[in-house]
């Protein structure tokens, strides 16, 4: 039912993202494979395929140090819905290593429909969920997060989108609190600091938005060529 989960199956071709459990669902909605078109998957931890899916993560994230040490792929080819009317064509690459996981979505022909479905990803806790943003499931080939129709990347491991050149996280670091706005408390220094003749021995690390709240940036923009071949063969 175009979707992919963890812990244990999900037999609902209802899309609900926000259940409890962690799902990724490229289209979530009733589909028939006995009916026509074929779904496939595999692990693939060849040469080839780890550059190639390596590569459209560096495309679409390239502060992110990362080269995939496998890849999860699923296809589905021409699969018919439940209730006639059309077939739909769509791939989800998940794409890992140690410390960086990504999810690739590629779309192909998507009929439109008349059943519920849903396109997104969504976390046991609520905290992270994600729901592509269209009116209609034939929009999911012409839109897209990275420049290129009918394609979209997320990056899901939970670390941040830091440069290289950035320090990485260290012990003891405090993450300041969202529902707080990102505002901290007094910091008290364990040495004075020098600034320009002053000497600190507390500091905040705060920003405020007391007027309009900011607009989030969600994903990273490939360039606009966008990167190329982002598709893998089912094999």
């Amino acid at each position: 039912n175009g979707h992919l989960t963890f812990t244990e199956p999900l037999y609902s071709y209802n899309p609900i993202l926000k259940s409890d459990r962690d799902i990724i669902a490229p289209l979530w909605t009733d589909l028939d494979n006995r009916r026509g078109g074929s779904i496939s998957y595999r692990e693939d931890t060849s040469t080839a395929v780890l550059a190639q899916v390596t590569a459209a993560v560096k495309e679409c994230f390239p502060n992110i140090p990362f080269a995939a040490t496998s890849a999860f792929v699923a296809t589905w080819d021409s699969v018919p819905y439940y209730n006639g009317g059309g077939v739909v064509t769509f791939q989800v690459v998940l794409a890992y290593s140690v410390h960086r996981s990504f999810i690739l979505i590629n779309y192909g022909d998507v009929a439109a429909t008349t059943q519920s479905w849903l396109a997104g990803y969504h976390t046991v806790d609520s905290v992270n969920s994600y729901t592509i943003p269209v009116k209609s499931a034939p929009e999911l080939s012409s839109s897209s997060n990275i420049n290129v129709n009918g394609h979209w990347s997320f990056h899901v491991d939970g670390s941040p989108n830091l440069p290289t050149n950035f320090l990485s996280s260290g012990d003891g670091e405090i993450m300041n609190r969202p529902a707080e706005d990102g505002s901290s408390d007094v910091i008290f220094l364990q040495q004075p600091f020098k600034y320009f003749g002053r000497t600190y021995n507390q500091i905040f690390v705060s920003i405020t938005f007391p007027t309009l709240a900011p607009l989030p940036v969600l994903h990273h923009l490939c360039s606009e060529s966008g990167p190329k071949n982002l598709w893998l063969t089912p094999k």
